[in-house]
């Protein structure tokens, strides 16, 4: 009696809902459609944000990269302003910039956090602080303008500034220019040192 109790009682309670997919089933994220609201009240929601910001760059990478490839030589009369061209050519290289960063911290892990902090790159505590305001408004900002920034092989200048902007605010967030100049700053020191030891010599 208590087996058919359990067995019927059982089948009456609802499954639980399915995790949300990680860093291997990011591809699907974007078909849950889950609101943020209800995301920063997990522990996971952070990573979940990041995984939905690096697929809305890359759909814009992929649209920009299709788009410079496909361009005629300088000079031809269907090409547009060599700004517009230049613009296009710098906000592939932020996208590209903050989409390292992003796989950085994602996958970084004990003493490789410690050589990000040594590189003066994003450290741990500042990677578990980063603004879930900023994401937010990054991921609207590409998300609105995937469509918008290239159309019938002509690129909108306008949508390129707006993600340009926004970008900027994430290789801040991400210190993605402290750690280049830092790195900049070592290879100078680490160049001087030697010259020094070759004088001496």
């Amino acid at each position: 009696m208590n087996d058919f109790l359990g067995r019927h009682l059982s089948s009456k309670i609802p499954r639980a809902a399915s995790p949300p997919p990680g860093a291997h089933g990011v591809e699907h994220a974007h078909h849950l459609q889950p609101t943020y609201d209800d995301l920063i009240s997990g522990t996971s929601s952070l990573r979940y944000a990041l995984y939905d910001l690096s697929d809305s760059i890359k759909v814009v990478q992929t649209r920009l990269t299709k788009y410079q490839s496909s361009l005629p030589c300088f000079g031809s009369p269907h090409l547009q302003s060599t700004d517009a061209v230049a613009q296009v050519g710098e906000l592939i290289e932020q996208n590209a910039r903050i989409l390292d960063a992003i796989t950085e911290a994602q996958t970084n892990h004990g003493s490789e956090w410690i050589d990000s902090m040594l590189q003066g790159k994003l450290t741990y505590t500042e990677y578990k602080s980063l603004d879930m305001q900023v994401i937010k408004r990054a991921i609207n900002q590409y998300r609105s303008n995937r469509k918008s920034i290239i159309s019938k092989n002509h690129c909108d200048t306008m949508s390129v500034m707006n993600l340009k902007f926004i970008g900027k605010d994430l290789e801040s967030m991400f210190r993605i220019l402290d750690g280049e100049k830092d790195a900049t700053h070592e290879e100078a020191a680490d160049r001087k040192s030697i010259a020094g030891a070759s004088s001496k010599d």
